[in-house]
């Protein structure tokens, strides 16, 4: 079982930062922290891995209107990606499908390249779920999604991993 957890800030938190207060919450002034715990199991390298905890180093999550992306990085290069169609719009309590296509022919898909193995693992089946997704953005044009992950993936070999967890307080700038 390969298993990634993290807790992280996506901005400086030090006092000699030059950063603007992107990641502060608006009502107490206190830090938004965004937090990935995310679970992979199965078949890496034709070993399965046990009690790997890599550090993520860092997320992005984009809204490009027509679609909606999420990536989360390790130091030792590996990323997990999912692309959200338009299918169901974006809000609280959408399931958004793996291979699903929406009207402009968009495909909901997610992806992970393992660096040690340099494979790519692409998605055959699961579903994103968003619990939370701020239509207004704050002062600062900051909005925040949240939300939980069950994929089924496949590397060309046929091996097979499984990528569960959740996702809560990203931010993003629609673009």
């Amino acid at each position: 079982m390969l298993l990634l957890f993290v807790s992280m800030s996506l901005f400086s938190c030090s006092s000699n930062s030059d950063d603007s207060n992107d990641d502060m919450d608006d009502d107490d002034n206190n830090f938004v922290i965004p937090v990935i715990d995310l679970t992979i199991n199965g078949d890496r390298g034709g070993a399965v891995y046990n009690d790997y905890m890599p550090e993520i180093n860092f997320t992005s999550a984009t809204d490009f209107s027509q679609t909606f992306r999420l990536d989360f990085g390790t130091p030792a290069g590996e990323v997990l990606t999912m692309v959200l169609n338009q299918t169901g719009g974006y809000a609280a309590g959408v399931v958004k499908e793996i291979g699903n296509r929406d009207g402009n022919n968009t495909e909901t898909n997610g992806s992970y390249f393992d660096e040690l193995f340099q494979n790519t693992y692409r998605a055959t089946s699961g579903t994103i779920t968003i619990s939370r997704f701020d239509e207004t953005p704050n002062e600062n044009g900051v909005r925040i999604i949240e939300g939980t992950l069950n994929l089924s993936l496949m590397d060309p070999n046929n091996n097979v991993i499984t990528v569960t967890g959740m996702f809560s307080n990203l931010s993003y700038v629609e673009r």
